[in-house]
């Protein structure tokens, strides 16, 4: 039996595709089909995929697309001539380094708004086997594809998503130090888990009594230096990365309650189309162990300056609760937009790839009706 066309909704990439039949598969009974055509332009490793049927809609996928048929590809994922060689069975070493600045807007019933800032050093050495690949949620899993949406939804008891089959963490020393222009710091390991290191850099202190006081931000623009002292698999290494560009979420203060049928636009002062723009949302049912909860990202090229995130998406959120006490009540909710500056490569010994990256992003409280 086929079903109404008009009724159904795919976005692949965050894109409507053309769907030319829905209903259930012949010979098979109890299994339905949809056949579509993935839109024009749609490319990269983790495009997103996911049907909506009038306000009722899918777990959130991934497919992988490319344009010759051959091996997919993301600006910042993993090289398709690394992802060939581990089709032809070999393992592969990977490093990412992180700098993230996250701006956060809490407003609070007779105190205002608040902003902290919190400033955060990250890196990751692993290395995947094929057998690791073919069993894990994704190895390009730091970033969705260009122009798509994934989304995580649970409860607040379960909620953090974890890949099933994780690789193996790699030793690249004690610790990796980091120099900018703010001074010196160090990102720690992270025990038990091999080959993570990190640190908070600096962070803002909500102005009331009994709140930690602030600390000056670290991240700001200038050049950073990453040094490795090497370790059992990662040998020394020296990684540079220039933070400089600047980003404004031109429509932040019209954005306070969110239809999650009709979709939001986010707009932002156009970048470089080698920086990308992300787009961040969560949303709580309420604050008990076994509240829904669900967060997405989006990705869009910095240059492109809007992005509208899709109501199939933010209908996988549930409608906001709220934490109220004392007259007042705050949304259990919150949307976020920021700059991803244009990666960079570094080399050390014992790894195939390694890039080094940094982001900027502003969350403030709304609520999703």
């Amino acid at each position: 039996m086929q079903i109404n066309n008009t009724q159904i909704e795919v976005l692949v990439g965050s894109r409507r595709a053309n769907v030319s039949y829905a209903g259930r598969a012949p010979g098979f009974v109890g299994l339905d089909q949809i056949n579509l055509v993935v839109p024009e332009g749609v490319l990269g490793c983790s495009v997103s995929v996911v049907v909506r049927v009038g306000s009722q809609v899918s777990n959130s996928s991934t497919i992988a697309v490319s344009s010759d048929g051959g091996v997919c590809s993301d600006p910042y994922g993993v090289p398709a001539d690394l992802l060939t060689r581990v089709s032809q069975g070999q393992n592969a070493k990977f490093g990412v380094l992180n700098l993230a600045r996250v701006n956060l807007e809490l407003t609070l019933p007779f105190i205002g708004t608040q902003n902290i800032t919190t400033d955060t050093g990250t890196a990751s050495f692993v290395e995947y086997t094929p057998q690791n690949i073919v069993s894990s949620s994704s190895i390009n899993s730091l970033y969705t594809s260009i122009g798509s949406c994934i989304v995580f939804t649970g409860t607040i008891g379960e909620f953090t998503p974890e890949d099933p089959v994780l690789p193996r963490g790699l030793d690249a020393g004690p610790q990796i130090g980091l120099n900018g222009p703010r001074g010196s710091n160090t990102l720690k390991k992270l025990n038990p888990f091999q080959g993570t290191y990190a640190e908070t850099l600096s962070t803002g202190g909500i102005s009331v009594p009994g709140a930690p006081p602030a600390t000056p931000p670290f991240l700001e623009p200038g050049n950073y230096t990453f040094t490795g002292p090497g370790g059992a698999d990662v040998g020394a290494f020296t990684a540079l990365y220039t933070i400089s560009s600047n980003f404004t979420w031109t429509n932040k203060d019209a954005v306070n309650n969110v239809n999650r049928s009709a979709g939001q636009l986010v707009t932002w002062n156009a970048g470089s189309s080698n920086e990308l723009v992300q787009i961040y949302g969560y949303s709580a049912s309420g604050s008990e162990e076994n509240a829904i909860t669900g967060y997405f990202t989006c990705l869009e090229r910095a240059n492109v300056g809007q992005f509208t995130v899709p109501g199939a998406v933010l209908l996988a959120l549930p409608p906001s609760g709220s934490v109220s006490g004392g007259g007042f009540s705050i949304p259990l909710a919150a949307l976020g937009a920021g700059i991803i500056n244009q990666e960079r490569t570094f080399t050390a010994p014992g790894l195939d790839f390694g890039i080094v990256v940094a982001g900027n992003i502003t969350v403030k409280s709304v609520s999703y009706q």
